[in-house]
């Protein structure tokens, strides 16, 4: 974790990422955090993907993106609440 990595306290890690999310530099979906620049890289790469494709799922998402599983799931179901994207069956499509 990164409380481990840094050996920050949980309240001051906590505090910084609420900070960070305020300045609109991080983003929580769920209980993953992201940078403002790793969403928003994900999201120009599933719109290059939909200029070719009619649907993606997790699996090329993954692979588009280089997350693991527990990430992308959290991205794709961000993107979903957006109103990008909706989920058909296990596959994306654009709204």
């Amino acid at each position: 974790t990164l409380g481990e990595k840094t050996g920050a306290k949980p309240t001051a890690l906590r505090a910084a990422l609420q900070k960070l999310a305020r300045d609109g530099a991080a983003t929580r979906l769920g209980e993953l955090w992201f940078a403002s620049g790793v969403l928003d890289e994900a999201r120009r790469k599933l719109q290059g993907h939909f200029a070719t494709a009619r649907s993606l799922t997790v699996i090329e998402f993954k692979a588009l993106t280089g997350l693991a599983r527990k990430q992308a799931v959290a991205m794709l179901e961000h993107f979903d609440a957006l109103g990008l994207t909706r989920r058909e069956g296990d596959a994306r499509v654009l709204r």
